[in-house]
């Protein structure tokens, strides 16, 4: 199960999380529309594999 990283700041909530490996090209759509929601969201290769992150901002969030 891959765990969400949370990051708190003064604009906002940050979430990432790895993604699996094995992961299908459906399933990675799906996670990147599930997270698109958000006020910025991104997909990053990494040395460690992929990434996903979702910011919501604070005056968002209210």
């Amino acid at each position: 199960m891959t765990e969400v990283r949370r990051i708190q700041s003064t604009q906002g909530i940050r979430l990432e999380a790895d993604l699996p490996p094995d992961l299908t090209e459906e399933n990675r759509k799906a996670t990147l529309a599930a997270i698109s929601a958000a006020d910025s969201f991104g997909h990053e290769r990494t040395g460690h594999g992929d990434l996903v992150w979702a910011h919501v901002n604070h005056e968002s969030a209210a």
